[in-house]
C-alpha cells in the first residue's frame, strides 16, 4: 500500500512537473483554441530527465539513432557549441545560451541528418525528452509545430551558418531558391579538408 502511495506521488509529481514544462513552451507559440489536443499529446509521450552541471547532451556530429530524442529545457541552462569551421581546428565555439521553456535537438530530426553542434548543461537541469517515433507522430498530427520548427532553424545565425548561407546564395542558380531550400542544403553539408594540390574529384 505504501509502495503504490509513493508510485502515485511520484507520478502525480511528474505530470505536474511535465504541464510546468509545457505551460512554458506552449506560451511561446500562441496556440489557437483547435490545437489545444497537441498539448495533451506531448505531455502524454514525454519523459522527464535530469542533468548535472557539464553533461553533454548532444554531441555534435552524432547519429540520430544514437541519441533519439527531442528536448525541452524546464529548469536549468544549457549551452550550445559548435565547431570551428572557419579555421578548420578542432575547437568548438559557444553560440547561444538555452533557457527553461527552448526546445533544442530539432535539426535533426528536421532534416534527417547528423547532429549539428554540441549542448551541454551549464548546471543542474530537468529536461523533457521525446523519443524519435513520438516526434515524427507529433510532426503527422500537427503540421504546424515541424513548420513552426523549420522557421525557426532558418533564423538561427551563428557564424558558420552565416557563412555558408551567403556562399551557396553567391551561387546563381540558387539566389532565387526559398530560405528553407538554403537551410536545408545548409544543414545537409558535410566539411571536408585538403591540402594544398590535393585533386578534389
Amino acid at each position: 500500500m505504501i509502495e503504490t502511495l509513493r508510485e502515485h506521488s511520484f507520478k502525480n509529481k511528474e505530470l505536474d512537473s511535465l504541464n510546468l514544462l509545457y505551460e512554458k513552451v506552449i506560451s511561446k507559440y500562441s496556440l489557437s483554441e483547435n490545437q489545444v489536443n497537441f498539448y495533451h499529446e506531448i505531455v502524454r509521450r514525454t519523459k522527464n530527465d535530469f542533468v548535472h552541471p557539464d553533461a553533454k547532451i548532444i554531441k555534435a556530429y552524432q547519429n540520430l539513432a544514437d541519441d533519439p530524442f527531442l528536448y525541452f529545457i524546464e529548469l536549468g541552462e544549457c549551452v550550445v557549441s559548435i565547431s570551428d569551421k572557419d579555421k578548420m581546428r578542432n575547437k568548438s565555439k559557444e553560440v547561444r545560451k538555452l533557457l527553461p521553456g527552448e526546445i533544442f535537438g530539432e535539426v535533426a530530426f528536421l532534416y534527417n541528418e547528423k547532429r549539428t553542434a554540441m549542448v551541454t548543461s551549464n548546471n543542474y537541469c530537468t529536461l523533457g525528452k521525446i523519443a524519435k517515433d513520438d516526434v515524427y507522430e507529433l510532426f503527422e498530427m500537427f503540421p504546424f509545430v515541424k513548420a513552426e520548427l523549420l522557421k525557426r532553424t532558418c533564423q538561427y545565425d551563428d557564424d558558420v551558418k552565416m557563412f555558408l548561407e551567403c556562399a551557396l546564395k553567391a551561387i546563381p542558380y540558387l539566389r532565387d531558391v526559398p530560405e528553407e531550400t538554403i537551410n536545408k542544403l545548409v544543414y545537409s553539408m558535410t566539411f571536408a579538408k585538403f591540402d594544398k594540390g590535393q585533386t578534389l574529384m
